[in-house]
């Protein structure tokens, strides 16, 4: 399995942490509370160092940022970040400054809805993001919805298509 780093400051994100490692990843977070057998990084830079992915999960453009901007210095040119917060795909900056640094960002929020926890991916990934990002997602959510646009998250999908997820109880 591989060695991911889990950023973030939602409720969502320590819940992602906990899924990536009974998935039987090797998980470094930073400022989370309450993580299975995760392991916790006094700096934003020894989480993501040596990870394979990233995952960022903001409830902010300016926290993605802030987060980010440190980050992506410890970065290994090629690997993927994983913007899976509500914020996802705002912050156009930072998204070019991480493709200078050769790091390949993958916008797919995440939302619990209904009680079950749904990534909407990019349609169009290059093969190589592919590979690397379906197994963690599927990992992360019960339900990936593929979209040629992610960034309306499953919210903005749900109003411009009608009811995407059937209800999880009492129907």
């Amino acid at each position: 399995m591989s060695t991911l780093a889990v950023l973030g400051n939602t409720t969502l994100t320590t819940q992602i942490a906990n899924r990536l490692t009974r998935a039987g990843h090797t998980v470094r977070t930073h400022g989370l509370l309450g993580t299975d057998d995760s392991s916790t990084a006094s700096t934003v830079q020894e989480a993501v160092a040596g990870a394979v992915a990233v995952l960022a999960v903001f409830d902010s453009a300016a926290a993605v940022a802030a987060s980010m901007a440190s980050a992506l210095p410890a970065m290994d040119p090629g690997t993927h970040w994983l913007d899976l917060g509500p914020a996802a795909g705002e912050d156009t900056a930072i998204a070019a400054r991480a493709e200078r640094h050769g790091i390949t960002r993958v916008t797919a929020p995440l939302a619990e809805f209904r009680g079950i926890l749904v990534a909407t991916a990019p349609a169009v990934l290059d093969h190589r993001s592919r590979l690397a990002c379906e197994p963690i997602l599927d990992a992360v959510a019960d339900l990936v919805i593929i979209s040629s646009q992610p960034e309306l998250g499953v919210v903005g999908l749900e109003a411009q298509f009608g009811d995407l997820v059937a209800p999880t109880s009492g129907v």
